[in-house]
C-alpha cells in the first residue's frame, strides 16, 4: 500500500513523503513488513508490481533457501533484493549503476535493517572493465565503472551466487558476456533475466544457457508471448514503418538435477538401483500409483495406503533423519509464521547434514529412485487427462523432495501452491496410528468461485474443511496443483513430531494448446 507521511529520520535527514509497505503475508512466504522509500510515482509503481497476481519475480524468490546468495544486477531501488533478504535470510550483492537509484537502494536497505545481509555496489556489470558513461537518457552524463563479473569473482568477491537476477534493459547481453565462467560453475542454480524473445539474438541467448545446463523452466508466459509476437507481426509494420516488437519479458533459467520428459527422450540418465530392497520398493510404489483412484472434486487428488512394501517402510523408519539432522526453516532469516516449528532436510544427489554413513547410503539410494524417472512418469500418467484439461499438451518436469518434521504449534493455512508446481505429494512417515487428524486437509472456499495463483496463504475462517488425509504409517496424498487446490494443516496442539516427506513435481517447460 502507498502511505503518504511526514517522513522519518534518516542519517540526520528525512526520507521522501512516499513510503510503500509490503504487508506481511502479502506474498505467502514473507512474514515480515518490507518497507520501501519511493521517491517518485515511478518507483511506487515499480514496487507495487511485486504484488501483481502473476509476478514471476516473486514466484522465483519464493523458491530460495536460507543461506543462499543472490547477485542482483540492475537492482534499482532494491525491491527484489530486499524481499529476498527479508523473507529468506538470503545474502544479496546488489549492483546498480545509476547514482540516484543507488542512493535510494542504500536507504531502503537501512530502512529494513538489512545492512548485514545486503551489500550494494555502484557499478555497471559488463563484458569488460574500465571507465565510461551510462547509456540511456542523453541528459544523464553520469560516469560509471564497468566491471566484468567473472573478474570480480576471480578477484575474491564472496560468496559466490546460487541465483542471479539481470534486469538492465538492452545491456543484458553485455552483462552476460562477462560471466561465462560463473555460468559454468556448478554452484549457480538459476538466472532471472528480462529480454525480448522476438529478437533473433534471443535464440542464441537461450542456446547459450542450454549449453551450460540451464533451461527455461516456466514457459507459460513465453508461449503466450510467442502468440502475441505472431499476432502483432501479422498486423504488419507500425505506423512509423518500424517492425512491430514485443515488450521485453522476464524468464527464469534453472539448472535442474532431475530433468525428464513426459513424451520424448530422457534428458538425464539415472543411476541404476543396486539394492534388491530398493528395486522392490520402486516397483511397488510405481504399481501403487498406477492403480490409484483420483478424486476430482473440489480438485484432483488421490489418497494412497501402503505406498511402500512393509519391510522397506521399516527401513525408512530406521533411517529417516532425526530433528538434530534437520534445519529449522526460520534459521538464516525470517520465514512465514505458517512454517514456524518446521524442520527439514533436502533430498539432493548427495544429502548434506549430520548423517551417519549407513544412513546416508540408504537415503541417497532412496533419493535416486523416488525422485527418478519412473515414479515421475507414473504420476504424470495418473494425472495426464486432468493435466490436459489445464490446456497443457506436453510437459518437461523435474522433481524435488525433502524430509520434514513439524512440532507443536505448527500449522499451514489454506493455499494452492505456486504456479511452477504441477503435482505435490505428502508422504506420511509416523511410527504410530495415534494421530490421524494431523494429515493434510482439503479445503473449499466459502466464497463461491474463489481462486488463487498460489502467491499467498489465506485464513482458516474463510474455508470449509472437506476432509483430511488420515495421518497414518506408510500412506500418502498426491494432488494436482490448480487455481483451487486449497490445502493445509490444522494447528498441531499436542507435543508430537509429525514426520513427512514432501514430493514436488515442478514444471520446467510446458507446451500449451492454442
Amino acid at each position: 500500500m502507498v502511505t503518504p507521511g511526514m517522513g522519518v529520520d534518516f542519517w540526520g535527514g528525512r526520507v521522501s513523503q512516499n513510503t510503500v509497505e509490503v504487508i506481511r503475508l502479502g506474498f505467502g512466504f514473507c512474514d515480515e513488513k518490507v518497507i520501501f522509500e519511493a521517491a517518485n510515482d515511478a518507483l511506487i509503481a515499480d514496487v507495487e508490481r511485486l504484488k501483481e497476481q502473476y509476478s514471476l519475480l516473486v514466484t522465483w524468490i519464493g523458491q530460495f533457501k536460507p543461506g543462499e546468495t543472490l547477485y542482483d544486477i540492475g537492482a534499482g531501488s532494491g525491491a527484489g533484493a530486499i524481499l529476498a533478504a527479508k523473507s529468506h535470510g538470503v545474502r544479496v550483492l546488489a549492483f546498480e549503476a545509476d547514482a540516484q537509484k543507488f542512493a535510494l537502494l542504500n536507504r531502503n536497505i537501512c530502512l529494513n535493517q538489512l545492512q548485514a545481509q545486503v551489500v550494494a555496489y555502484c557499478l555497471t556489470v559488463s563484458a569488460q572493465s574500465g571507465l565510461g558513461r551510462l547509456s540511456g537518457e542523453p541528459l544523464n552524463q553520469q560516469g560509471t565503472v564497468y566491471q566484468c563479473l567473472d573478474t570480480l569473482v576471480d578477484g575474491g568477491i564472496r560468496p559466490p551466487p546460487q541465483h542471479i537476477k539481470i534486469t538492465v534493459g538492452e545491456n543484458y547481453q553485455d552483462a552476460i558476456a562477462g560471466m561465462t565462467r560463473l555460468l559454468a560453475s556448478s554452484s549457480l542454480q538459476s538466472v532471472f533475466i528480462r529480454f525480448d524473445v522476438s529478437m533473433k539474438s534471443s535464440q542464441d541467448l537461450i542456446a547459450m544457457f542450454n549449453s551450460h545446463g540451464f533451461y527455461c523452466y516456466d514457459r507459460i508466459r513465453k508461449y503466450y508471448m510467442g502468440a502475441r509476437i505472431e499476432a502483432r507481426h501479422a498486423e504488419g509494420p507500425s505506423s512509423d514503418g518500424e517492425p512491430v516488437r514485443a515488450l521485453p519479458e522476464c524468464h527464469i533459467f534453472a539448472r535442474d538435477t532431475n530433468r525428464f520428459e513426459i513424451e520424448g527422450k530422457i534428458l538425464k540418465p539415472l543411476r541404476p538401483i543396486s539394492s534388491e530392497i530398493h528395486k522392490r520398493a520402486c516397483e511397488h510404489v510405481i504399481e501403487t500409483i498406477r492403480s490409484a483412484q483420483v478424486v476430482q472434486s473440489p480438485y484432483c487428488y488421490c489418497k494412497i495406503d501402503n505406498l511402500f512394501p512393509d519391510d522397506f517402510y521399516q527401513q525408512l523408519m530406521k533411517y529417516k533423519p532425526t530433528i538434530l539432522q534437520m534445519t529449522p526453516i526460520p534459521d538464516g532469516g525470517t520465514a512465514s509464521s505458517h512454517y514456524q516449528n518446521r524442520f527439514s532436510l533436502e533430498l539432493e544427489d548427495k544429502p548434506m547434514g549430520k548423517l551417519g554413513e549407513e544412513q546416508r547410503q540408504f537415503i541417497e539410494e532412496f533419493t535416486s529412485w523416488i525422485l527418478g524417472e519412473e515414479v515421475l512418469l507414473a504420476l504424470l500418467n495418473l494425472y495426464k487427462p486432468f493435466i490436459q484439461q489445464q490446456n497443457i499438451k506436453n510437459v518437461v518436469a523435474s522433481t524435488r523432495g525433502l524430509f520434514t518434521k513439524d512440532l507443536q504449534g505448527y500449522s499451514i493455512a489454506p493455499h494452492t501452491d505456486t504456479m511452477i508446481r504441477l503435482i505435490t505429494g505428502v508422504l506420511y512417515l509416523p511410527n504410530d496410528r495415534d494421530h490421524p487428524h494431523l494429515g493434510t486437509s482439503v479445503y473449499e472456499p466459502k466464497k463461491q468461485g474463489f481462486e488463487c495463483d498460489g502467491t499467498r496463504h489465506h485464513v482458516f475462517e474463510n474455508f470449509d474443511l472437506l476432509n483430511t488425509a488420515c495421518y497414518k504409517p506408510n500412506s500418502a496424498l498426491f494432488f494436482l496443483r490448480s487455481m483451487n487446490s486449497f490445502h493445509g494443516v490444522e494447528p498441531i496442539t499436542e507435543d508430537y513430531e509429525r514426520d513427512c516427506m514432501i514430493y514436488v513435481l515442478k514444471k520446467t517447460e510446458i507446451d500449451t494448446y492454442h
